[in-house]
């Protein structure tokens, strides 16, 4: 089977990137082709990683949204594309309207997955773009999200789908055995590791706070914080602000590798966001046998529970944060039996059964998207009547008809 994997913003983001490499793996151990397409995007250097043309990734054109659009089109037809499936934050971007054409017109099954949706850091879909939105979800054979948070989140916004949307979590690596990777800076001192990019709702700040309060009765550990930084600095102004210069470091952007490596030296990793709609840096800390921190917020506690396989606390509470991250310094053996706990959970979430379960999903409503595709490629008017869309909706289809 052909299969492309469509990024609603840019494979240059760290989670795409991870999400998309962890997926295509995948695919191919199981013998499938797959391909990564990318609207051609500029990324700020140090947000996200460079994306070029290749054998694996195909950009998207580079004129615009229409551009991309038309791209997206070529692309599906010269590919030969079986199954598309789009990850999104839940934002209708100009360019894909192309993805209701593709439905209608290629016999390709479109799956339709929200990473997130109504983030409050994200643009809001206005009544064009939401419309814009249902089109795109009324051609795919099945939508899912990430988390059963999520899907409440979205069959709220979407009433039409309740009860439609799946929930496939994202998956992890599993290590492979053999040598960890190397710290290609290693510390003076043991440390505690948060990753995750550098904004208000990853609670990098939290983080900080917290390892200010347990530092006078903890010198011997550092705290570094691994993500791009997406907040103007301010972290770095709180981190001067505090005093804590020599004793938080702040990295940047990392490759996966460099990551793995960071993870596999830490004492334990921390997760104090206040938003997130499933918890990768949680389960990645899983995967790597580290016990975790990690607030009770969105998608996290659907994997991640209490005293079992993680310490979890109440989002946005410092002091509960610093007493969980208190409770792991001063004690290694909970340290051991949390991180071998996370790491069975882990294992459930390899990105080979993920893919399993995607695959269950778009063939599970094979049929009736072979039907809508051949009823499609019947009506040479493009897009099927406007019989039971709003009036947005009839007025979008116009637009772009």
């Amino acid at each position: 089977m052909n299969i492309a994997l469509v990024a609603g913003s840019s494979y240059a983001d760290a989670t795409y990137r991870t999400v998309f490499d962890g997926l295509r793996r995948a695919w191919r151990s199981q013998g499938h082709r797959v391909r990564i397409y990318t609207p051609d995007v500029a990324v700020p250097e140090g947000l996200g990683f460079p994306v070029q043309d290749s054998e694996d990734v195909r950009v998207l054109g580079s004129g615009g949204a229409f551009s991309c659009a038309a791209g997206l089109l070529s692309a599906l037809r010269e590919d030969r594309i079986d199954l598309a499936h789009l990850h999104f934050s839940g934002v209708f971007r100009p360019w894909m309207i192309g993805i209701p054409f593709a439905a209608w017109q290629r016999p390709a099954r479109w799956l339709v997955s929200f990473q997130d949706y109504g983030h409050p850091g994200l643009a809001a879909n206005g009544p064009w773009r939401h419309a814009g939105l249902r089109l795109l979800l009324r051609g795919a054979c099945r939508v899912s999200a990430v988390s059963g948070y999520l899907r409440t989140r979205v069959e709220s916004a979407f009433p039409e789908l309740r009860g439609k949307v799946d929930v496939v979590p994202n998956g992890v690596g599993l290590p492979e055995g053999g040598a960890a990777p190397a710290d290609p800076a290693p510390h003076a001192r043991p440390y505690i590791l948060f990753v995750g990019r550098l904004a208000p709702y990853k609670g990098a700040d939290l983080a900080v706070m917290a390892f200010a309060d347990i530092l006078r009765s903890h010198p011997g550990a550092d705290l570094v914080l691994c993500g791009a930084d997406f907040g103007g600095g301010h972290i770095a102004l709180l981190v001067e602000k505090l005093g804590l210069g020599g004793r938080v470091r702040l990295t940047g952007l990392k490759t996966p590798a460099q990551v793995e490596a960071l993870r596999q030296g830490s004492l334990f990793c921390v997760a104090p966001s206040r938003e997130e709609t499933f918890g990768m840096a949680v389960l990645e800390a899983m995967a790597a046998g580290k016990a975790v921190v990690a607030a009770r917020t969105g998608g996290i506690p659907e994997f991640a529970r209490d005293e079992e396989n993680a310490l979890l606390f109440r989002s946005g509470d410092v002091k509960a944060l610093s007493a969980a991250m208190r409770r792991l310094l001063e004690d290694e053996g909970l340290r051991l039996r949390l991180g071998e706990a996370g790491r069975g959970t882990a294992r459930a979430y390899a990105w080979t059964s993920i893919v399993s379960r995607y695959l269950r999903a778009s063939t599970g409503s094979a049929a009736e998207a072979s039907a809508e595709t051949e009823e499609s490629r019947r009506d040479s008017e493009g897009p099927r009547s406007g019989l039971g869309m709003s009036p947005p909706e009839k007025e979008f289809a116009g637009r772009v008809g």
